[in-house]
């Protein structure tokens, strides 16, 4: 019976560790993806800004060619703001909610939305 006890205790004590290195292996693949959390910015924004007023929007085509091409337009103009943990996501919406760029984001989606209507994606 000691013995079977020591075998279960062994195994658990293996599968412990290996879930540990596991979690060890997800939570680095994680922590090492980069983003440039300006990108998360302007979609939001730019979704919140048209839903916000589809009467000021209705001339826009709103496809995901056109959005991308607005969210391109707008990235193109703005500062990247690279983040690589969930700290810094969060870090990255506190600056965000700065009144400076909050002003510089809705800009830079005017711009895109107006570049769009001088050059549309499609008819």
């Amino acid at each position: 019976m000691l013995k079977g006890f020591l075998i279960f205790l062994c195994i658990s004590r293996c599968n412990l560790v290996y879930s540990f290195i596991c979690v060890c292996d997800v939570v680095s693949e994680v922590l090492s993806v980069v983003q440039n959390y300006m990108e998360t910015l302007v979609t939001e924004m730019l979704s919140e800004e048209l839903a916000a007023n589809p009467h000021k929007y209705t001339d826009v085509c709103q496809c995901p060619v056109c959005l991308a091409r607005i969210r391109a337009v707008a990235l193109n103009n703005l500062d990247p703001f690279y983040v690589t943990t969930a700290a810094g996501e969060v870090f990255g919406e506190y600056a965000s909610r700065e009144n400076q760029n909050l002003s510089d984001i809705m800009a830079s989606i005017g711009k895109g939305i107006a570049a769009l209507a001088q050059n549309p994606a499609h008819p």
